[in-house]
């Protein structure tokens, strides 16, 4: 015979057992609340005094309210750089899960976007710098909601009503672990790698070199970007290259082929053909840098113009 649980005890079972992470969104909660006012059920167990098929508004609540006073939940707080805690925006931690880092908890928390820039160097133990800082890449708006729909649909099938359910989009501003989270939203979202056994998603290390060159203001400054190719780009120049040539743009593939070719000597007989497609292509918004003046110094291989005192050595003059 079947024995029968509250529905604290179930979520209190579910999250501490079956949930992977250490901290969980509200929207995730409601989400196990809607599937056990369906089911009636966990596991072998049924739920005492739930006849409704569907939760009202205040059920929601009303349960979550109950796990933050058992201390199975407690709320989210990110503390910000003068030492003021902040409370996160509708994210809890486990009680008795392991501590999450600050990327470990952000990837939690937002399903479909990754660690990126300055925040994926760190990652990758490409860059010694410490940043304060969580970087995060995420799809558009209108592509996080379909996401998740369409992941709702295949799990549950027709839900009554998902606006509960649909993760918060992240914006900057909030604080985890003392990092603060800025947030850089893509239209052509490339999926990131996951990290094996974890729950930190993180930009490809091909990706991550080839936003060095887009994005150089995030990723430590030109000078510091131009530091990390002469230190590691030869080493990853298989990832880089086969990214750009997947998803990259034509001045991206210059950008990078400049660094790889001319000033790393790394031969690969894609660099060849992106190097004859440059040919031909200068003007003034093919600059080396993004965000900096042209420069009469240029690389007529790459058709660049070299807008940085760093790579002036490997150009020509008019």
């Amino acid at each position: 015979m079947a024995s029968t649980i509250s529905m604290e005890e179930a979520l209190t079972s579910w999250i501490l057992g079956e949930y992977p992470y250490s901290v969980i969104a509200r929207e995730k909660i409601s989400e196990q609340i809607y599937i056990f006012y369906k089911d009636k059920s966990h596991g072998k167990d049924k739920l005492r005094n739930i006849s409704k098929d569907h939760p009202e508004p205040r059920d929601y609540s009303n349960y979550i309210e109950k796990l933050l006073r058992s201390g199975v939940l407690v709320a989210g707080v990110g503390v910000g750089r003068g030492g003021d805690a902040r409370i996160a925006e509708g994210f809890y931690y486990i009680s008795g899960k392991s501590k999450y880092s600050a990327q470990e908890a952000i990837c939690a928390v937002y399903p479909y976007g990754y660690i990126s820039y300055i925040s994926a160097m760190e990652w990758y133990g490409l860059t010694e710098k410490i940043p304060k800082i969580a970087r995060f890449t995420v799809c558009s708006k209108s592509a996080w909601k379909d996401k998740y729909i369409a992941e709702l649909a295949d799990r549950l099938g027709e839900v009554r009503d998902f606006s509960g359910f649909v993760p918060k989009y992240p914006k900057s501003g909030l604080y985890f672990d003392r990092k603060e989270l800025l947030v850089t939203t893509e239209s052509s979202f490339v999926e990131p790698v996951s990290v094996r056994g974890g729950v930190v998603r993180v930009s490809s290390v091909g990706k991550t070199f080839v936003d060095m060159v887009r994005r150089p203001e995030l990723c430590g400054g030109d000078e510091h970007v131009f530091e990390v190719y002469l230190e590691h780009g030869a080493k990853y120049s298989k990832n880089i290259i086969d990214f750009a040539e997947r998803f990259g743009r034509k001045i991206d593939r210059a950008r990078v082929g400049f660094l790889l070719d001319k000033v790393l000597g790394v031969q690969d007989e894609r660099l060849y053909s992106w190097r004859e497609d440059a040919r031909g292509e200068r003007g003034s918004s093919r600059v080396y840098s993004p965000g900096r003046p042209f420069s009469s110094i240029y690389c007529a291989d790459w058709s660049l113009s070299l807008n940085l005192e760093l790579v002036e050595e490997y150009g020509n003059t008019n």
